[in-house]
Formats: C-alpha cells, structure tokens, sequence
C-alpha cells in the first residue's frame, strides 16, 4: 500500500469517526431536545390545570364589574353608588330571561383545599319587583362535573341588602353530574343568580362577592345558615325530601338519616 492509499484511509477513517461523533451528538441533542419539551409539556399542563385561587378573592364593584360577565350581557351593567357601599353590579330585566352573573378567572382554579371549610359569600339586593321571588342559587362547574347550590334563606325586602353565604360543604349542593371532589379539583366556572325575581319587570344588584378559604360552619342541619338548628330547617329538609342540598350524611339523598341529624343538632349552633 502506497503513501496516497495509506494517507486515504487514514483521512476515510477520520470521516467516519466525525460521522459517527455527529450522529452521537445529534442523537444526545435530540434526548436533552426531549427531556426539555416534556418538562415544558408537563409544567404547561400542570398551569393550564389552574392552582388554587389566591384566598380570599374579593370583589367590591366599586370602579366597576371587575372582569365579571353575564349569560345576558345588555342587562347587567356596573352602577357607580348605591351598591353595599359603593358600587355594585346592576341587573335590570328587559327579556325575561334568567340572568347569572359569571366569575373572572381569578376566581378559578383548584379549590379542593376548601372543602368542608371554604365559604362563596355576596350581599343582593332587590330594587324594584312585583313578582314572586325565587331562591338566592350558585353553581361551580369544570372538567369534574357540575353542581348547584339553593339556599334555605329568605330572600330579602325591597330595598334591603342581604348578606348571602353558601359553605363548600357538599351536603348543602345538589351534584348534578360527575363527583363533588372532581369538580373542586377544576373549577373553570363559578356563576350566583342575579336575577331571583320572576313574572314582572325588575330591578336587582350583587355586590361584595367573596370567595373565602375558611368560615363555614359545620352546624350539621342548619340549613339557612341563621346560627340555630330550627323549624325553617326542618321545613327546608321537607321540601328537599328525596334529593339533594340537604343531605347531611352524604348518602345521596335527602332521608330519615339527615332527618334524625337534624333533631340531633336542633337549638342554637355551639
């Protein structure tokens, strides 16, 4: 073998080694390339996922709806005065149809660390009606399902603002689909009824809605959330017989056992 042959070789050899260092490199660089799009994937899907809400979330309409929205825009509107104090967000009916008012994202995310401790608190108020007048309602939906809540409480006179509170306790909502703690995991929609008043034109407002990580007062049978255990309970649980929202032993319905606890707890909370 000539010098020229010994010197292709040797320069072949060379080649194939840098060849075969590339494919390495390329190979280590597609692995790290890998590694590093998981891990992105992982922590992006993990966000989109939505943590928990930095509580208490408030809002107090004072310079406006705050990123709150409605199923029936054209008739919720932000009033400057008059709100609870302050301003407050302004329903007038002009359609007839039910109007919700729905949570901004801040309000969104994974409330699981608020079950059987959280509290969804706001004041309402009825400024003008002549109608019959419906129960103050929420829902919380995601992912996991969806659920509604109906209050026991009364609601207030004409004029008066009412402070409203509904525990994230599952016994007091009514699991319309999927799980209660799945729906806590993911809650990408939380909406309060603006609009109670039903059969004539009216006018009604919100005001001071909070989203609170504790205050909810395990006071099993207390229904209208008054601080006793009484005869508007007991007439609640009546009318709630065989469903759901008063359903104290978690069963799935409202029977002879939520009955027996309620009488259990009758007389003022301790």
């Amino acid at each position: 073998m000539n010098t020229q042959h010994i010197a292709a070789v040797i320069s072949g050899g060379v080649g194939i080694v840098a060849f075969l260092k590339l494919r390495l490199e390329n190979s280590m660089m597609r692995r790290i390339i890998t590694v590093v799009v998981s891990g992105a994937t992982a922590v992006l899907s993990t966000a989109l996922a939505g943590g928990p809400p930095a509580v208490p979330v408030t809002t107090s309409f004072d310079t406006g709806l705050d990123g709150w929205d409605s199923n029936t825009p054209a008739q919720v509107a932000w009033s400057s005065s008059g709100g609870n104090p302050g301003g407050y967000a302004h329903f007038k009916d002009t359609t007839g149809d039910g109007t919700r008012i729905i949570a901004p994202g801040v309000y969104l995310g994974d409330w699981s660390g608020f079950d059987g401790t959280g509290t969804i608190a706001f004041d309402h108020l009825i400024v003008a009606s002549t109608g019959v007048h419906a129960v103050y309602q929420g829902t919380i939906s995601g992912p996991g399902g969806f659920a509604r809540w109906a209050s026991a409480q009364l609601p207030g006179s004409v004029g008066q603002w009412v402070a409203v509170t509904a525990p994230l306790i599952e016994g007091h909502w009514c699991v319309e689909s999927g799980a209660w703690a799945d729906i806590l995991a993911d809650v990408t929609e939380f909406t309060v009824e603006i609009e109670l008043v039903f059969g004539s034109p009216d006018v009604e407002g919100i005001d001071n809605v909070v989203l609170a990580g504790t205050g909810a007062v395990k006071c099993p049978g207390d229904l209208d959330y008054d601080g006793e255990v009484g005869i508007v309970d007991f007439l609640e649980m009546i009318a709630r017989w065989g469903g759901c929202g008063a359903d104290l032993d978690g069963d799935g319905a409202v029977g002879i056992n939520d009955f027996l606890e309620l009488l259990a707890n009758w007389g003022p909370c301790p």
